[in-house]
C-alpha cells in the first residue's frame, strides 16, 4: 500500500485549527462576561429561566471546541509522527546505500 501525506500541510492544518480555537475560547469567554452583566441587570421571573437556558447551551458549545482542540492536536501529532519517519527512512537508506559501497 503506498501512502502520501504532506505532512506540512497537516501540520500547518493542525496549527490553524489551534488558532481559530484560541480565536472562539476568547469568542466564549466575552459571551459569558456578556452573561454575567445580564444577570446582575435584569431580574425578573423570566431571567432566571433564561439565564439557566443559556448558560447550559453556553457549556454544551464550549465541548464543541474543546473537540476542535483535540483534533488540532492529532492532525499536529500525525504530522510529526509522518515526518519523524520519513526522516528515520531516509537515514536508513542512505545508511544502507554507504555500507553497499563500502
Amino acid at each position: 500500500m503506498n501512502l502520501s501525506i504532506d505532512y506540512d500541510k497537516l501540520g500547518d492544518l493542525g496549527s490553524f485549527l489551534a488558532t481559530k480555537a484560541e480565536e472562539i475560547d476568547k469568542i466564549y469567554s466575552e459571551l459569558i462576561d456578556i452573561l454575567v452583566a445580564i444577570d446582575e441587570n435584569w431580574k425578573s421571573e423570566d431571567s432566571s429561566v433564561y439565564m439557566y437556558k443559556i448558560v447550559n447551551y453556553v457549556k454544551e458549545i464550549i465541548k464543541d471546541n474543546e473537540q476542535i482542540v483535540g483534533t488540532s492536536e492529532l492532525l499536529t501529532n500525525l504530522s510529526n509522527k509522518y515526518s519523524e519517519h520519513d526522516v528515520k527512512w531516509e537515514k536508513d537508506i542512505l545508511r544502507e546505500d554507504n555500507d553497499k559501497y563500502e
